[in-house]
């Protein structure tokens, strides 16, 4: 974990070999498909709200039943619509959040 990913992630030793090897800055690139550094600062921030979001957390859908899916992903899209006025995410920010 580090500022430029904020979420413990562990990588495939081969694939962070080809990352190291990389002519181009990763951070510019994210930067770029972002649309700028305020852009990522936000997308992050989304990120982190979600993913650390105890209410969005659920049980592995593999093993979950049509109806359970269903109620579910129901309980999460009210869940989401409060968390967004919650945190007055602008219209760019909803997108993220969601996404």
């Amino acid at each position: 974990m580090d500022a430029f990913h904020p979420v413990p992630v562990k990588v495939n030793p081969d694939l962070q070999k080809e990352r190291d090897a990389a002519t181009f800055n990763p951070v510019e690139l994210t930067y770029m498909r972002d649309g700028g550094k305020d852009n990522t600062a936000r997308r992050r921030r989304c990120e982190l709200l979600a993913i650390n979001d105890p209410d969005l957390q659920h049980k592995d859908i593999s093993f979950m039943s049509r109806n359970e899916r269903y109620s579910n992903a129901v309980r999460k899209a009210v869940i989401i619509a409060r968390k967004i006025k919650e945190h007055r995410l602008n219209m760019k920010e909803k997108q993220l959040y969601i996404s």
